[in-house]
């Protein structure tokens, strides 16, 4: 299986289960404006219009700090979650 972005020409090979801690963007399609990013916490595929940029490697006690956040119907947070800092590591 692959993530894939046919407007732009490129495909991201993925692993049958995406492991907890991975970082991913939402490609919601050509000629659009916006995105979502999302860091996975369940062990379940991740859907194909997500495209993957990375993982957590320390620290995920932060993003479960901001999953645990009472949230309103719409599945929004009720407070404002922000990530104030992120250092980027190459392998």
């Amino acid at each position: 299986m692959s993530l894939s972005d046919p407007s732009r020409g490129f495909r991201i090979p993925t692993p049958p289960a995406s492991p907890v801690g991975l970082g991913a963007v939402e490609i919601p399609g050509p000629s659009t404006n916006g995105s979502q990013f999302f860091i996975w916490r369940g062990d379940l595929k991740l859907p194909h219009q997500y495209t993957i940029l990375g993982e957590v490697v320390s620290a995920m006690e932060a993003v479960d700090a901001i999953a645990a956040l009472p949230t309103d119907a719409q599945d929004r947070p009720r407070r404002e979650a922000v990530i104030s800092k992120v250092s980027v590591a190459t392998a």
